[in-house]
């Protein structure tokens, strides 16, 4: 097994651990503050590489395959990207709503804070749990929210939220969205393969359906 050394993400770009720790198949593991954890084969990671200074139009869809491969981790999965399916999982998370990413804010703050207290959303690293393109949408997202008088500004990247907003997080008084729905399920690893093999690929199917 190769030590663990400071390398860079092939989705994001920026530092993170790479750990090789089965050379014989060229296989790379992952571990990234944005993207979080995945693994790849050699080949595909050079080609993540290439892409970022390419003229692709693909280029776009790196931000969401690592809103696809952070939340995946968030759930505890296993991911493996490769040539096949890595556009479709990037895709599924193009089209978020804004509405939905303002809930999204508003939650996860509100998780990583207590009332009166303040919480930190990194725009950059946390961008991807928002379905953010970039650091520029995170702060939009940030602005509309204090301009509703649901979070304050607590200094870089901290944010509070109000009596208000609070109120809305604790009442799930926030307005629904057409055409979207919220899918609650436990964590516990033991459900991974029933959500990977059943309510993924339906959704998946949906918001390309519904394009």
């Amino acid at each position: 097994m190769n030590p663990r050394t400071p390398k860079m993400c092939p989705i994001c770009a920026r530092p993170a651990t790479q750990l090789n720790d089965e050379p014989a198949t060229n296989i790379y593991y992952v571990a990234c503050r944005k993207c979080g954890k995945f693994s790849l084969s050699g080949l595909e990671y050079e080609t993540f590489f290439e892409l970022h200074n390419s003229d692709s139009t693909e280029k776009v869809l790196l931000p969401y395959l690592s809103a696809y491969t952070r939340h995946a981790t968030e759930r505890g999965e296993r991911i493996f990207l490769d040539n096949e399916n890595w556009k479709e999982d990037a895709a599924a998370y193009a089209h978020t709503s804004v509405g939905t990413k303002l809930i999204r804010f508003l939650e996860i703050v509100a998780l990583r804070s207590n009332p009166g207290k303040s919480g930190r959303l990194d725009r950059i690293e946390d961008g991807s749990l928002l379905d953010a393109f970039d650091s520029d949408e995170v702060i939009f997202l940030a602005n509309t929210l204090h301009q509703r008088e649901l979070i304050n500004f607590a200094g870089d990247d901290f944010y509070a939220l109000t009596a208000k907003g609070w109120e809305q997080i604790q009442t799930g008084t926030i307005n629904g969205i057409p055409g979207k729905c919220f899918i609650a399920m436990s964590f516990d690893k033991s459900l991974t393969e029933a959500f990977k093999e059943g309510i993924s690929p339906a959704v998946k199917r949906t918001v390309i359906w519904s394009r």
